[in-house]
């Protein structure tokens, strides 16, 4: 499926065939089909493996009939995202060649359900695949479940209308604990406390670096059934060349934003505004005479993230609303996936018990012609045994490394190479 949605799309859009159509900033709506098809991707498959006991493979099919979340609606929710999915890519590059691809995609796999797929499911699961055959549509959704399905938003019915009704909505709460977003393991812009040491590689520096954050995520108010909270989030991003006599301060950059954030049940979602300027070291500028450049921007997030067993996938995108300098292009495709083992592996005391955890974030920039950062980390993360706002606390040690557009300050035109160790702390 990778190779189908992702990789043949990748060599389509990189042959050149891009042009006929110019879109403008309107291709940044190819954001909510494409978040929609990841959803509906990574709950279909949550529904395979959990209801269905098995996967989509042929050489693993599903040991019962999955009639449960978005296959209430449609019988072929995942060919349907996975379609969305398309129509996002092409709607964002503005590639015609990817549009006649989800076309043909859309034909391959009608004649597919018709002539194998559902022979086979009729064969495997007689009598109670011809009931939900003969009350769920092939592909287009009865109401009222329509607009839910064209928007994505079938992935939150994971639970059944009367439970969701059951919870009494309760007044907004003030100043809550913890957030409904997790904050992304392996985003080097996540605003949290961390310290590491980097071995780098770019053309300004190739040295050991001190990379050091400071910053947090606070609730300011969260609503009625805790399904949507608004915070203030603040970091400080600082880099110092550890090999010059003073630790020359590099880069530093400054982030404030106000994330509104959503959840219900598995699936969750952040939408952001916030500001970003950096500011080089007064003795990096002495010592290196770079060309300066004067970054500073204000910028649209959005996200959405999907949790299934101890994994989590997100994705989404920023557009840059008012940027200095004036002829930066404004789009940025996120996205990445996160894991953490749900048992212990270790246990140290009072800090309690540690979980293997890793992820992979990639950011992909417009001003960079797409191409992709990539962060990786792996480690082991503390949560301490304890109730109370001590028990949101947790400390991570992680293994991490970094190839791509420099992430941090002026220097986004400029390819940086990065490895080494952090402590990552969040309160």
């Amino acid at each position: 499926m990778g190779s189908v949605l992702v990789y043949i799309p990748y060599l389509l859009a990189a042959g050149g065939a891009t042009g006929g159509w110019h879109f403008g900033a309107w291709r940044y709506l190819g954001l909510l089909p494409l978040g929609a098809g990841i959803a509906g991707i990574a709950r279909c498959l949550r529904d395979f493996a959990v209801v269905g006991r098995g996967t989509p493979a042929p050489f693993d099919p599903p040991r019962e009939l999955v009639a449960t979340g978005l296959y209430r609606w449609v019988r072929n929710p995942m060919y349907l995202s996975a379609l969305l999915l398309l129509v996002g890519e092409a709607t964002l590059l503005a590639a015609r060649v990817l549009f006649l691809y989800a076309a043909g995609f859309a034909v391959v796999t009608h004649l597919f359900v018709v002539l194998y797929e559902e022979p086979t499911l009729r064969r495997t699961f007689g009598e109670s695949y011809d009931r939900y055959r003969a009350t769920v549509p092939r592909w287009i959704p009865r109401r009222p479940a329509l607009l839910a399905v064209v928007l994505g938003l079938g992935a939150l019915g994971a639970s059944p209308l009367s439970a969701q009704a059951a919870a009494s909505p309760g007044p907004p709460q003030p100043l809550p604990q913890g957030q409904l977003f997790a904050p992304l393991i392996a985003d080097p812009k996540q605003p949290h406390f961390f310290a590491a040491w980097l071995w780098v590689t770019s053309p300004l520096v190739t040295s050991q670096v001190a990379s050091v954050g400071l910053g947090e995520d606070i609730g300011l108010v969260r609503g009625p059934r805790s399904h949507w909270q608004l915070s203030v989030a603040a970091g400080v991003f600082s880099q110092f060349n550890e090999e010059t006599p003073s630790n020359d301060l590099i880069n530093t950059d400054f982030v404030i934003g106000f994330p509104v954030t959503y959840r219900r049940d598995a699936v969750s979602a952040r939408a952001r505004i916030y500001h970003q300027s950096s500011h080089l070291g007064d003795e990096f500028i002495l010592n290196n005479n770079p060309t300066r450049v004067n970054l500073s921007f204000e910028a649209l997030e959005l996200l959405g993230a999907f949790d299934f067993g101890g994994f989590r996938a997100y994705g989404g995108g920023e557009y840059l609303i008012r940027h200095e300098p004036s002829d930066l292009k404004p789009g940025l495709l996120h996205a990445g996936l996160e894991y953490r083992l749900p048992t212990r592996v270790v246990r140290f005391g009072r800090l309690g018990d540690g979980r293997l955890i890793a992820a992979l974030d990639a950011k992909s920039s417009q001003e960079r012609a797409w191409q992709t950062g990539w962060s990786v980390r792996a480690g082991i993360e503390f949560q301490p045994n304890s109730t109370g706002a001590e028990a949101r606390r947790r400390l991570s040690v992680q293994l991490q490394a970094y190839d791509g557009p420099a992430p941090y300050g002026q220097f986004y035109l400029e390819n940086v190479k990065s490895v080494g160790l952090g402590l990552h702390f969040s309160l």
